[in-house]
């Protein structure tokens, strides 16, 4: 698996699409290489929802060991195939983590989940493209917006647990995607900036935009099925 990230081959086509960036070539490879994991990991997180299924309290010290075990592994090329099998690891983890959302989501209509894949698809490669495509630092200002914006999210949540409310559900659902969408901006620039700045641990830059894909694709899938409830809901009330 090492062996395929580090040649040529799978780097040079996207190093060929990064050409209209205004960044260095170098940093055009860096990014080639971080978007090269990135859809290997999007692959593993495909396989633990559907085929390499775990239970939820062993995916969940999965992706925490697997996370730390990255963080704490030095990036030298003697480490380059056990980093790869912590991100691996990782997505994998974070794949089971989400099958019992998938499973739902199929129950309520089978095409959720492929409308969900296309539109976080969509809206990550428009982020991307915009976060790669602007001046570096841009959107760097994002950041402290972004951190408060968590923090809302997180009280909203807790809010919810002692008064539950259908609307606050609803604010977070959208607030959150807003949220997420706004760290592929963030993010993607971040990892400019870092590699730019000598740290070119592609690994754990892809793990990093990984995540932001993850959150956005779990809140678009809950906001599908809430609509298609919705619109049952609505054909019932119509019947009678």
């Amino acid at each position: 698996m090492a062996d395929f990230f580090q040649s040529p081959l799978a780097s040079v086509p996207l190093e060929s699409l990064l050409k209209f960036t205004p960044l260095a070539p170098r940093l055009q490879q860096h990014v080639a290489k971080v978007y090269v994991t990135l859809a290997m990991a999007l692959g593993c997180c495909g396989l633990g929802a559907t085929v390499l299924v775990l239970p939820s309290f062993l995916a969940l010290l999965g992706a925490l060991g697997c996370s730390i075990a990255l963080a704490l592994t030095p990036a030298t090329p003697q480490n380059l195939k056990k980093r790869y099998g912590f991100v691996a690891g990782f997505a994998i983890s974070q794949g089971s983590l989400i099958a019992p959302l998938l499973e739902l989501a199929n129950i309520v209509d089978p095409s959720i989940v492929i409308t969900g894949i296309l539109c976080t698809a969509a809206i990550f490669a428009c982020f991307t493209i915009s976060a790669l495509s602007t001046p570096r630092r841009t959107y760097m200002f994002l950041g402290g917006y972004l951190a408060s914006a968590t923090l809302g999210l997180f009280l909203i949540s807790l809010s919810r647990s002692f008064f539950p409310s259908s609307a606050a559900f609803g604010l977070e659902l959208y607030l959150g995607l807003l949220v997420f969408a706004g760290y592929v901006l963030f993010d993607t620039q971040v990892i400019v900036e870092k590699a730019a700045g000598g740290d070119s641990d592609h690994l754990k830059h892809a793990v990093l935009l990984l995540t932001d894909v993850i959150n956005l694709f779990v809140r678009i899938v809950i906001i599908l099925m809430r609509n298609q409830q919705k619109r049952e809901d609505d054909k019932k009330k119509q019947r009678k």
